[in-house]
């Protein structure tokens, strides 16, 4: 504390109130209004974020180290010292936990079905939805995202579509009902597959819907369609690009949502590991390729309703996810999750965005 505190102060833009062993002393300029509270509960906290900086911030929280009535402005404080705190190890030099960079990205029961249940609508859809109203609930605007993005393929019966990225099997099993096309969806999670089939097998399309599992080097043959509405697809893999131009057909069309960053230099701390691409990275690997951009859509208002959403959905299922062991740790690294991507859409320019690729032949885009 005697060494951190001190650099937090020097370099601090927002007020922050630490609270140590009965001890507060609050940081920053000085503010009218309510200052955010950071609880330390456990003194190693200011050991993890003096050799790991940010990158520590999201394990101690899982762990119950620290502690705030308002995390928002926490993560505020500190998003807003990225270049002074210590780049991001490997490692967690605290807690030592290793994690893979999807892992360090999803976080404690990312991957549990049964914990997203609590999160997210019953679509079970983890992209950004589309609000047409103020009274829009998140099911709707899954519908609404999913009905716009079939609209905008033009797909039919007799559309082939490629899903890079499976989620919880939502798009696939939506427009293999609606549109009666024919889709192969892939994805690198064991879990999300398996939960994928057995809701298509209940539906009564897994004929018409193939879940692979792994990468979209093990999808083959061309495709009328190609979706990506998984985020974390293109924050996994610097390659997507490629692999839709490899799988769309030269007349298809192709629509992808993902999160992009305005500044390019923002990219060393956990809260942007794995890093998301700029804009001009993703136009800029598509100038090599046959298929090409025509056009690009903000939906920076429908993610931040999203994820407003979802933090509501789980603050009002915390006694649930409690009582079916899904408390302390898990609660808090969805709240944390959804908290950060609020606070790096508001503070740091990441933005959600939706592009329509065409392929090479394609004549013109309506």
């Amino acid at each position: 504390m005697r060494v951190v505190v001190p650099v937090l102060d020097r370099f601090a833009t927002k007020p922050l109130s630490v609270v140590d062993e009965g001890i507060a002393v609050v940081l920053g300029p000085a503010a009218d209004e309510p200052v955010p509270e950071f609880q330390i509960n456990h003194p190693a906290v200011w050991r993890a974020i003096g050799k790991g900086g940010i990158s520590s911030l999201g394990s101690t929280y899982e762990d119950g180290w620290w502690s705030t009535d308002d995390l928002t402005g926490v993560l505020s404080f500190f998003v807003s010292l990225l270049s002074v705190l210590p780049a991001a190890p490997n490692i967690d030099p605290i807690t030592r936990r290793i994690r893979s960079s999807r892992d360090q990205w999803v976080g404690i029961g990312g991957d549990d079905p049964h914990v997203q249940a609590h999160v997210l609508d019953k679509t079970m859809f983890h992209g950004t939805g589309r609000f047409l109203a103020d009274d829009t609930d998140l099911y709707l605007a899954s519908l609404a995202r999913f009905s716009q993005v079939c609209e905008r393929l033009e797909l039919d019966g007799d559309s082939r579509v490629c899903e890079l990225g499976t989620g919880w099997g939502a798009f696939a099993l939506y427009a293999a009902r609606t549109r009666g096309c024919s889709v192969v969806t892939v994805t690198d999670s064991e879990t999300a597959a398996d939960f994928a089939r057995k809701r298509l097998a209940n539906a009564g399309l897994s004929e018409s819907v193939e879940v692979k599992v792994g990468s979209p080097t093990m999808v083959h043959g061309m495709f009328d369609a190609v979706v990506s509405l998984d985020a974390d697809v293109w924050r996994r893999s610097p390659m997507v690009t490629v692999a839709i131009d490899r799988l769309l057909d030269p007349a298809g069309l192709a629509v992808v949502q993902t999160s992009v960053r305005e500044n390019a230099s923002i990219d060393r701390s956990f809260f942007t590991v794995p890093q998301r691409p700029t804009l001009s990275a993703i136009t800029g690997s598509l100038a090599s390729l046959r298929s090409r951009l025509v056009s690009t859509t903000e939906l920076v208002d429908d993610h931040q309703r999203t994820l407003a959403a979802r933090v509501e959905n789980l603050e009002n299922n915390r006694e649930e996810l409690e009582r079916a062991g899904f408390g302390g740790p898990v609660f808090r690294s969805r709240m944390f999750g959804l908290v950060r991507d609020q606070v790096l859409a508001a503070e740091v320019g990441s933005r959600a965005m939706q592009l329509t690729l065409a392929g090479s032949d394609r004549a013109a885009f309506g």
